[in-house]
């Protein structure tokens, strides 16, 4: 399914150690957190870091068991790197500096390109199971769905802060009305 395998194994793996570096680490110690994510948000910062470090885990387990003839855990460790570079991009775009700021910087990085170099390596003879037709709809709906739903609200509310040339200074990355 890609080619490269030992190439994209060693990015899975690496991005999900640093994952799981940061994630133990920010949920050992909450106080992470204090000064650069709203005290309201810091819940949701720590159930995050205890979602991706189970992402991280399973990432590094694929990186181990997602050899040739395995398509199925080529298509599963896909998604992790997608889920690392969302998560940890908000961190790395929002500026949230504190001692893991470079570590997130480092996870941002490996997930795009482990992304970036899985897309560019598919091979297209994907076995008939692992495209289903109702599940390509599927997708291609949810895919269309989401800024169907989340742009005009998010532009609305953009429009007032354009004008005046104000700016949300916590998490504005992350959509919440």
């Amino acid at each position: 399914m890609i080619r490269n395998r030992r190439y994209h194994r060693a990015l899975w793996a690496a991005t999900g150690v640093l994952a799981l570096v940061a994630a133990a680490t920010g949920s050992s110690d909450p106080g992470a957190y204090w000064g650069i994510v709203a005290p309201t948000l810091i819940p949701g910062a720590y159930s995050q870091d205890l979602i991706s470090a189970a992402a991280a885990a399973a990432l590094i387990f694929l990186a181990v068991w997602a050899g040739p003839g395995r398509p199925k855990g080529h298509v599963l460790a896909l998604g992790l790197p997608g889920y690392h570079f969302y998560a940890y991009g908000i961190y790395v775009i929002d500026w949230a500096y504190n001692g893991l700021y470079l570590v997130y910087t480092g996870i941002f990085t490996l997930a795009f390109w482990a992304l970036a170099g899985a897309l560019a390596s598919l091979r297209r003879d994907l076995p008939a199971a692992l495209r289903p037709k109702a599940l390509l709809i599927i997708s291609a709906s949810g895919a269309l769905l989401q800024p169907l739903m989340f742009y005009p609200p998010w532009i609305a509310m953009l429009l007032p802060l354009m004008s005046t040339r104000n700016q949300i200074d916590s998490l504005y990355s992350v959509f919440t009305p």
